[in-house]
């Protein structure tokens, strides 16, 4: 099943619009500065604050609590638990459980589109559109009255996705606070409990069981629209978890470094090293750094394309030509937004950690010299 819109833009609406676009991108571009200067700031604070919680942090037993190391940041390893019992309010089925999750997915119509644009002569553009459909499982509604064409109608959906943490859990001696259960992310399949869903209905339909799922319809191997299969997912009690935190009392919380800023809370699964830990930590930190600098680059890009754009629209009056400064816009952009990009993280280097980028600088310019000595030589 298939449908196709055309649409057409004169040349002179997409001029209106590029010039409306041109201040959109001298903000992007302006606000790419700030951004690349704060993230390079951000990553030195962060490594900071990591490199002294190394340096700082105490391994402690989860069997006691010293009362004396209150404030100090600990690193324990031990076992996750709790009495709790979590009820899954759709399904009714309990768990003694850290966490209990239910993923709900519905058989529903989706909508996809592929465009085509192509120039015209004189400026205007015109851009077809196709959109199809098929039936398939997601988890998040697709709303049928924004489709493109009627009669694939998704019915609502019945229930949504919630996950249910327990209100009491201990390690040892020390008790985890929400924020730290909420990391306990290991999930393994709750199988369907056939007593306790044998009353369970969704609208009309009643539930039963297939595999891992509960399945709300007729027949599991020909699935209707509206049809509902439900998982749901615990995290064993007891579970072994690694933390590294300010120890407050007994229980956790951040803690503040020698620069008074924060090291939030850390928990992993499993039996890890606080020296594993800050590794993880750090690895991060780096990856996050270069998210933000290929974020920065990538909104002076942007900001220079549509600077130009008008430039592209004008040209476009005769389509090859459009194209052809469209490829000298790009090549333009890039040549730009790279070198200032880089210039901007030096001179946050300069700003941040003035030592390294002093000694980085005077190592760049000493093999600067001694290759134009050696060039000088070597002519001689």
């Amino acid at each position: 099943m298939a449908v196709t819109e055309v649409e057409h833009e004169s040349g002179f609406s997409r001029l209106i619009s590029s010039i409306g676009s041109v201040l959109i991108g001298v903000v992007l571009f302006l606000v790419a500065f700030p951004v690349l200067f704060w993230g390079e700031g951000r990553a030195v604070k962060r490594a900071a604050d990591l490199e002294a919680g190394s340096s700082a942090v105490a391994t402690v037993s989860v069997d006691s609590v010293d009362g004396g190391q209150d404030g100090e940041l600990v690193h324990c390893v031990g076992e996750a638990a709790t009495s709790d019992n979590l009820t899954d309010s759709v399904i009714g089925q309990s768990a003694a459980a850290l966490r209990l999750r239910r993923s709900v997915e519905m058989y529903q119509w989706i909508e996809t589109s592929e465009s085509t644009k192509r120039k015209k002569l004189g400026g205007g553009t015109e851009t077809v559109t196709t959109y199809t459909y098929s039936t398939d499982w997601s988890a998040s509604y697709e709303d049928s009255t924004e489709f493109a064409e009627l009669g694939h109608d998704n019915p609502p959906m019945p229930a949504e996705g919630e996950t249910l943490d327990a209100q009491t859990v201990t390690l040892g001696a020390r008790s985890l606070s929400p924020e730290l259960v909420s990391q306990i992310d290991d999930f393994t399949v709750l199988a369907p409990d056939t007593e306790a869903i044998a009353s369970v209905t969704l609208g009309d339909r009643s539930a039963s069981v297939s595999g891992d799922y509960i399945y709300f319809g007729v027949d599991p191997a020909m699935p209707e629209v509206g049809d509902v299969r439900i998982k749901l997912e615990t995290v064993a009690s007891p579970t072994q978890v690694s933390i590294v935190a300010g120890q407050a009392g007994e229980t956790f919380g951040s803690w503040t470094t020698p620069d008074d800023r924060e090291l939030e809370p850390r928990l992993e699964v499993g039996n890890h090293s606080a020296d594993e830990m800050f590794a993880q930590m750090n690895d991060e930190n780096t990856m996050m750094t270069w998210i933000i600098r290929v974020v920065g680059f990538g909104m002076m890009f942007i900001g220079m394309m549509m600077t130009l754009r008008p430039l592209v629209v004008v040209a476009d009056v005769v389509p090859f030509i459009g194209s052809f400064i469209e490829g000298g816009a790009f090549l333009i952009s890039f040549a730009v937004s790279l070198p200032l990009t880089l210039a901007t993280i030096a001179v946050g280097w300069i700003f941040y950690r003035p030592l390294l980028a002093i000694g980085l600088l005077a190592l760049g310019a000493g093999i600067l010299f001694l290759g134009i000595k050696m060039k000088r030589k070597s002519k001689g």
